[in-house]
């Protein structure tokens, strides 16, 4: 994609230029509001999300001059801008259980993931019982009900083997 400006401008007999330079820099950026809503670890003490990497410069220099005396003038522009990010990327994945359309839940609670106010699971998906929970872990399964290993479920319409 490019960019063309045009624009009049009047000379002088006199050679006159500028440059410019702005700097952007990750050492000089704040973290984000979601990068620091995860904390930090127990372990270290270091971020768990640390700032998203980012390098700008933005730069130019312009000049002017004649090319005869009074009447013919010249006048150059150039800017330009470089960039460099990285990006930290939080999303919440299923454990192997979820994977398999078992999803497990603490009963009188609102059970929610690592990152929650009040989780029931750490962050590797191990359980965390709370404390205000009515009973223990239950599981649901979203493909039907389970069947223990060994039986055979009966097809729609045939009776079972006795």
């Amino acid at each position: 994609m490019a960019q063309v400006q045009m624009i009049g401008r009047s000379g002088t007999n006199e050679i006159h230029g500028s440059a410019f330079e702005f700097n952007r820099v990750t050492a000089l950026s704040a973290n984000s509001w979601f990068n620091n809503q995860l904390g930090r670890p127990i372990s270290d003490g270091s971020l768990v999300a640390p700032r998203n990497f980012l390098i700008r410069n933005q730069f130019g220099a312009r000049v002017g001059a004649p090319i005869r005396k009074n009447r013919t003038f010249v006048f150059f522009l150039y800017e330009a801008q470089r960039q460099k990010t990285k990006i930290a990327r939080n999303s919440t994945t299923f454990t192997a259980t979820g994977r398999q359309g078992i999803f497990r839940f603490y009963p009188g609670v609102i059970n929610g993931n690592a990152t929650a106010a009040a989780p029931t699971v750490d962050l590797s998906g191990n359980p965390i019982a709370p404390a205000a929970a009515t009973g223990p872990l239950q599981s649901v399964s979203l493909f039907g009900p389970q069947i223990p290993t060994g039986w055979r479920r009966t097809p729609p319409g045939m009776s079972p083997r006795r």
